[in-house]
């Protein structure tokens, strides 16, 4: 199954508790991305999920810094940021 899941920061000690969403891609992408080892450090890691839940009450999208863009690039994968309906 390849549908879109939603790939968030997973950190400790952020408040609030919702998930930080950065963007929408494929699960197999996700798969790839959330299980290199440059996604995550000591403090945080990226993480996805296909069932984010309600959004601004689970979670929120975050405007992606660039951090991970090396990575993105090197593994082929293009990212979906949030546009409003």
């Amino acid at each position: 199954m390849n549908d879109p899941v939603y790939v968030f920061i997973a950190s400790r000690r952020t408040t609030p508790t919702r998930m930080r969403v950065l963007w929408q891609i494929d699960r197999e992408d996700a798969k790839r991305l959330c299980s290199d080892r440059r996604t995550a450090t000591s403090n945080h890691m990226l993480c996805w999920t296909a069932r984010p839940g309600v959004p601004e009450e689970d979670w929120t999208w975050v405007e992606d810094n660039g951090m991970y863009d090396q990575v993105l690039s090197e593994l082929g994968i293009e990212t979906r940021e949030w546009a409003t309906a």
